[in-house]
Protein backbone atom coordinates (compact mmCIF):
# COMPACT_ATOMS: atom_id res chain seq x y z
CA UNK A 1 0.00 0.00 0.00
CA UNK A 2 1.15 3.34 -1.24
CA UNK A 3 -0.35 6.75 -0.32
CA UNK A 4 0.34 10.65 -1.41
CA UNK A 5 -0.96 13.93 -1.43
CA UNK A 6 -0.68 16.02 -4.60
CA UNK A 7 -0.33 19.52 -5.45
CA UNK A 8 -4.11 20.82 -6.33
CA UNK A 9 -5.28 24.34 -6.77
CA UNK A 10 -6.86 25.38 -3.39
CA UNK A 11 -8.20 21.57 -2.45
CA UNK A 12 -6.15 18.14 -1.89
CA UNK A 13 -5.67 15.83 -4.37
CA UNK A 14 -5.06 11.95 -2.70
CA UNK A 15 -4.07 9.18 -4.17
CA UNK A 16 -3.41 5.77 -2.78
CA UNK A 17 -2.75 2.47 -4.34
CA UNK A 18 -2.51 -1.27 -2.89
CA UNK A 19 -2.29 -4.64 -4.49
CA UNK A 20 -6.45 -5.18 -3.32
CA UNK A 21 -8.83 -2.62 -2.39
CA UNK A 22 -9.18 -3.08 1.54
CA UNK A 23 -5.05 -1.85 1.31
CA UNK A 24 -6.29 1.47 -1.55
CA UNK A 25 -8.76 2.16 1.05
CA UNK A 26 -6.53 2.25 3.96
CA UNK A 27 -4.00 4.46 1.83
CA UNK A 28 -7.11 6.66 1.11
CA UNK A 29 -7.52 6.34 4.97
CA UNK A 30 -3.80 7.54 5.69
CA UNK A 31 -4.11 10.51 3.72
CA UNK A 32 -7.35 12.18 4.25
CA UNK A 33 -5.95 11.98 8.33
CA UNK A 34 -2.50 13.57 6.69
CA UNK A 35 -4.88 15.79 5.14
CA UNK A 36 -6.73 16.82 8.35
CA UNK A 37 -3.24 16.66 10.41
CA UNK A 38 -3.71 13.44 12.83
CA UNK A 39 -1.40 11.00 10.48
CA UNK A 40 0.85 10.87 13.70
CA UNK A 41 -2.18 10.48 15.90
CA UNK A 42 -3.04 7.33 17.66
CA UNK A 43 -6.09 6.74 18.18
CA UNK A 44 -8.15 5.81 21.32
CA UNK A 45 -11.16 3.90 19.90
CA UNK A 46 -12.78 2.50 16.80
CA UNK A 47 -15.63 2.98 14.87
CA UNK A 48 -16.72 0.32 12.69
CA UNK A 49 -18.41 1.72 9.47
CA UNK A 50 -20.83 0.65 6.47
CA UNK A 51 -20.55 2.04 3.21
CA UNK A 52 -22.55 0.98 0.05
CA UNK A 53 -22.39 2.08 -3.34
CA UNK A 54 -23.35 1.42 -6.72
CA UNK A 55 -19.90 1.25 -7.94
CA UNK A 56 -16.33 2.00 -7.12
CA UNK A 57 -16.42 5.81 -7.90
CA UNK A 58 -19.36 6.45 -5.62
CA UNK A 59 -17.77 4.07 -2.61
CA UNK A 60 -14.74 5.89 -2.91
CA UNK A 61 -16.54 9.45 -2.38
CA UNK A 62 -19.35 7.96 -0.15
CA UNK A 63 -16.57 6.46 1.77
CA UNK A 64 -14.77 10.12 2.43
CA UNK A 65 -17.86 11.54 2.76
CA UNK A 66 -18.72 8.99 5.87
CA UNK A 67 -15.10 10.10 7.49
CA UNK A 68 -15.76 13.49 7.25
CA UNK A 69 -19.41 12.78 8.73
CA UNK A 70 -17.73 10.86 11.35
CA UNK A 71 -15.38 13.55 12.32
CA UNK A 72 -17.79 16.42 12.43
CA UNK A 73 -20.65 14.47 14.29
CA UNK A 74 -18.59 12.44 16.41
CA UNK A 75 -16.23 15.08 17.47
CA UNK A 76 -12.92 13.18 16.68
CA UNK A 77 -10.29 13.01 14.35
CA UNK A 78 -9.68 9.72 11.67
CA UNK A 79 -5.71 8.32 12.23
CA UNK A 80 -5.85 5.16 10.48
CA UNK A 81 -8.67 2.24 9.37
CA UNK A 82 -8.27 -1.43 10.19
CA UNK A 83 -10.03 -4.57 9.75
CA UNK A 84 -11.13 -3.52 5.79
CA UNK A 85 -13.33 -5.28 3.50
CA UNK A 86 -14.52 -4.14 0.41
CA UNK A 87 -16.96 -6.58 -1.74
CA UNK A 88 -18.54 -6.87 -4.81
CA UNK A 89 -21.92 -7.14 -5.11
CA UNK A 90 -24.81 -8.22 -7.61
CA UNK A 91 -25.44 -4.62 -7.75
CA UNK A 92 -22.66 -2.57 -6.41
CA UNK A 93 -20.12 -2.43 -3.79
CA UNK A 94 -19.64 -2.73 -0.36
CA UNK A 95 -16.70 -1.69 2.34
CA UNK A 96 -16.79 -2.30 5.95
CA UNK A 97 -14.08 -1.27 8.12
CA UNK A 98 -13.40 -0.26 12.06
CA UNK A 99 -12.25 3.43 11.44
CA UNK A 100 -9.51 4.05 14.18
CA UNK A 101 -10.03 7.80 15.34
CA UNK A 102 -8.83 10.45 18.40
CA UNK A 103 -11.19 12.33 20.62
CA UNK A 104 -10.94 16.09 19.82
CA UNK A 105 -9.17 18.18 21.90
CA UNK A 106 -8.56 21.48 22.53
CA UNK A 107 -4.62 21.36 21.53
CA UNK A 108 -5.29 19.50 18.04
CA UNK A 109 -5.73 22.13 15.03
CA UNK A 110 -7.41 20.27 12.45
CA UNK A 111 -7.66 21.24 8.76
CA UNK A 112 -11.76 21.29 8.07
CA UNK A 113 -12.32 18.90 4.86
CA UNK A 114 -15.98 20.58 4.06
CA UNK A 115 -16.38 17.36 1.08
CA UNK A 116 -15.35 15.07 -1.29
CA UNK A 117 -15.58 15.95 -5.19
CA UNK A 118 -16.17 13.87 -7.97
CA UNK A 119 -13.56 16.18 -10.07
CA UNK A 120 -10.66 13.89 -10.90
CA UNK A 121 -11.63 10.96 -8.79
CA UNK A 122 -10.78 7.49 -10.07
CA UNK A 123 -10.64 3.97 -9.31
CA UNK A 124 -9.04 1.59 -11.62
CA UNK A 125 -6.66 -1.39 -11.57
CA UNK A 126 -3.43 -0.95 -13.10
CA UNK A 127 -0.30 -2.59 -13.83
CA UNK A 128 -1.51 -4.89 -11.20
CA UNK A 129 -2.29 -2.25 -8.53
CA UNK A 130 -5.46 -1.10 -7.58
CA UNK A 131 -5.64 3.24 -7.71
CA UNK A 132 -7.17 5.27 -5.92
CA UNK A 133 -7.55 9.08 -6.29
CA UNK A 134 -10.15 11.79 -5.17
CA UNK A 135 -10.32 15.62 -4.62
CA UNK A 136 -10.66 17.25 -0.77
CA UNK A 137 -13.10 19.87 -0.84
CA UNK A 138 -10.72 22.41 1.79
Amino acid sequence: MNYELQEHVGDAKIHSSGDNLAEAFTGVARAFAEVCGTETSTGDHTHTIEVESEGLNPLLYDFLDRLIYLQDVDLVAVTDLHEVDVEDLEAGWRLDADVEVKSLDRAMNLRDVKAPTYSEMQTEFEDGKWQLSAVLDL
